[in-house]
């Protein structure tokens, strides 16, 4: 039985809280976009267990940066559930969702403060409005990753924060079961219909590739896809509010 890591609190300087925060408040909601991109491309009723991703950066971010980033992620999948969480030296952050029911979790743990942000449909829709997609390049090109067959595709996509197009590679599979709707929540990659097991992250200014390591069949427990009690449930907007005044 895989049990879920626990919410690591923050117990940096108020040195580093005030040379990191800024990069963190910008940059956290970018990680559960990734994360969200994790949990919801991987999963099918079919398949009980873990996957694991390496995440790897661009060359040229500095130490101080790449020291507050982190560098795996790991999703848990049982029965249109899912538990996705990063580790990272200044915390972890999650992600919860039930496919059945259309609602999503964020988990957030900044220093002191600890959100299970709730997400449903509208909301969903609302972070595909972010972004425009100027095109989607299905190829033929394959390769394999961990013993499946993945097709890449090319997303062109606007970051706002770039104030440009960029293009995103991602190779999908459909060898882990229906995967039809498992992308259903991403604002990226809502389109591609399979598993992800390597795709491409705009991060801000930060560019970031999650590419998985392992695939294991497990069986898990309902636990590991309940929100922490630890975490107070907010909406997207209550959110916002709480950590501007951090």
């Amino acid at each position: 039985m895989i049990k879920s890591e626990p919410m690591i609190k923050l117990t940096k300087s108020k040195s580093l809280r005030s040379n990191h925060y800024s990069f963190l408040r910008v940059t956290f909601l970018w990680i559960l976009i990734s994360l969200s991109a994790l949990s919801l491309n991987a999963a099918n009723k079919d398949f009980e267990g873990e996957i694991s991703y390496k995440i790897t950066y661009e060359d040229g971010l500095g130490k101080q940066v790449m020291d507050v980033l982190p560098i795996y992620s790991t999703l848990l999948i049982k029965n249109y559930k899912f538990y996705s969480y990063t580790n990272g030296p200044l915390g972890n952050q999650g992600l919860i969702y039930y496919h059945q029911k259309k609602v999503s979790y964020s988990l957030v743990d900044l220093f002191t403060t600890a959100l299970a942000i709730k997400k449903v449909k509208a909301d969903m829709k609302k972070d595909r409005e972010l972004y425009k997609t100027q095109n989607i390049q299905f190829t033929e090109e394959t390769k394999t990753i961990l013993g499946y067959t993945c097709r890449k595709v090319i997303v062109t996509v606007y970051i706002p924060r770039l104030k440009r197009y960029v293009d995103l590679v991602a190779f999908y599979t459909r060898d882990l079961g229906n995967t039809e709707w498992i992308n259903e929540t991403d604002p990226i990659y809502y389109e591609i219909r399979g598993t992800l097991l390597e795709y491409d992250i705009q991060m801000g200014s930060v560019f970031m590739t999650f590419k998985a390591t392992s695939v294991k069949h497990l069986k898990m427990s309902e636990s590991d896809f309940k929100i922490p009690n630890t975490h107070r449930v907010v909406s997207p907007k209550e959110a916002e509010a709480i950590l501007k005044n951090k």
